[in-house]
């Protein structure tokens, strides 16, 4: 096998065409093309770019010998704050298209927007007897705001109750 035709396995394998596959390594669909027909030497920036994208084993890329991806894990593989499922969810967005990954930004943009203002700050964290009567003015302000727009949070009146925003005393 040549080292275009690796280079097209890793292509396929990865589920993107010329285009989306240049683009992840900041190169033409004409460039990934001519890589692949054996038209052109791979430059070793190319075979760089390729390997740390793609996790693949240089020696594997050039020659043909040894495994295809590289024997240690990514950083993020490594990190023992995310679980099972984070490391899943990381592994199928770095597989996706261009496309797909904009859509998944977008996407996050707006959940995130729409939660941002829900999420209590530090003054809504504390207990409402414990706040300052500006406190308490400020945080029934933003709880007026957000059921106008429709948006509830959890705001702690006790030392061991929490009720619904809508349902704090006035």
């Amino acid at each position: 096998m040549s080292i275009g035709e690796r280079l097209k396995l890793i292509r396929k394998e990865s589920g993107l065409n010329q285009t989306e596959f240049g683009a992840r390594i900041n190169l033409s669909q004409t460039t990934i093309g001519l890589y692949e027909s054996d038209n052109r030497v791979i430059t070793d920036r190319a075979l760089s770019q390729i390997c740390s994208a793609f996790n693949i084993n240089e020696e594997w890329l050039k020659t043909g010998e040894g495994e295809m991806r590289r024997a240690t894990s990514p950083l993020f593989l490594r990190d023992s704050s995310l679980d099972a499922t984070d490391r899943e969810i990381i592994e199928s967005y770095i597989r996706m298209t261009p496309t797909q990954r904009q859509f998944i930004k977008d996407w996050i943009r707006r959940i995130a927007d729409t939660m941002l203002p829900a999420i209590p700050t530090e003054t809504e964290k504390k207990t409402y007897g414990d706040m300052t009567p500006e406190e308490k003015k400020a945080a029934l302000a933003r709880e007026i705001d957000d059921e106008t727009r429709g948006k509830t949070f959890e705001v702690s009146i006790g030392s061991n109750f929490t009720k619904n925003s809508s349902q704090v005393p006035k």
